[in-house]
């Protein structure tokens, strides 16, 4: 996985992207599979037609506004499920444990 956090250049299209979110350790199948088939369903104009439109040709197709949109909207259960579980250990004045995180942002 990369440890930076900026790219040498900007990104243009929905492909690219997506190439970049791999590159940082999203997982198409296994771990962020549930995120992809959301992301897949919110690149469709119609979800009813997401098996006959495969995800690689959602992305092409896509604009990259319409993918960062469609991103943000599929992260969002994940985003909040992270949420609740930093208030939990907030609640708990969780400071140190057997096994510590290091948390960077940005």
């Amino acid at each position: 996985m990369r440890t930076d956090s900026t790219l040498s250049t900007p990104i243009t299209s929905a492909a690219e992207a997506w190439k970049a979110l791999q590159s940082h350790g999203l997982e198409m199948t296994g771990r962020d599979g549930d995120l992809v088939d959301l992301l897949h369903k919110a690149l469709l104009d119609d979800p009813d037609k997401m098996a006959n439109v495969s995800f690689d040709d959602a992305v092409a197709v896509a604009s990259l506004e319409r993918f960062i949109r469609a991103f943000f909207y599929s992260a969002t259960p994940y985003v909040d499920m992270l949420k609740d579980i930093l208030a939990w250990f907030e609640r708990a004045d969780a400071k140190r444990s057997a096994h510590e995180w290091k948390l960077a942002w940005g």
